[in-house]
């Protein structure tokens, strides 16, 4: 026999199920043309490549970038990798990158095999920077412009998502002349 009070047991274990199916169905942080953009926060990391020179909130000025975070061990970032070496090679956009938890062997290890679509990539050893900069998870992918966030996109990154999802706000960039319109 049931009680009704044994009903209040199951209200958290409903409310813990709905939360991380939202978490997992809602592939990007919505954000539209419209809503005012918010300054990326202050980072400085380790360059992969060579750990006297950084990688650091202030290399995003001036321009339009996209940042993507990411792990030689996670299945999703490699994934979505060969989407990023095409947005490098047809667009030609600057992408820079977050490397976390990784070990440096590790991750210069997947670039030289999967290639290397990234300006610069910062080691993030343990984690804090993105935590610090409110990204939970890998792979993440951000568009900024002028080192404001313009969308922030949370999941595997693949052609279609790019095009219709990411674009539209690279495109709406204010730095980017009428002209210089990506397609």
């Amino acid at each position: 026999m049931i009680h009704k009070n044994s009903f209040i047991y199951f209200i958290p274990l409903v409310v813990i199920v709905c939360f991380l199916t939202s978490l997992f169905l809602n592939d990007k942080k919505t954000t539209s043309l419209s809503q005012p953009k918010k300054m990326l926060a202050y980072f400085y990391l380790p360059s992969l490549f060579d750990p006297r020179i950084s990688l650091s909130n202030q290399d995003l000025q001036g321009k339009v970038a996209i940042l993507n975070i990411w792990g030689s061990w996670c299945p999703l970032c490699q994934a979505e990798h060969p989407v990023l070496m095409k947005i490098k090679e047809r667009y030609g956009i600057s992408i820079y990158g977050i490397n976390i938890k990784d070990t440096v062997t590790d991750a210069k290890k997947w670039l030289q095999k999967a290639g290397n679509p990234y300006v610069k990539v910062g080691m993030d050893f343990n984690g804090q920077t993105i935590a610090h900069l409110g990204i939970l998870g890998v792979p993440v992918t951000i568009i900024l412009e002028n080192g404001f966030i313009c969308h922030q996109y949370v999941g595997i990154l693949d052609e279609e998502a790019f095009k219709n999802k990411l674009l539209p706000f690279i495109n709406g960039c204010n730095i980017i002349n009428q002209y210089d319109k990506y397609h």
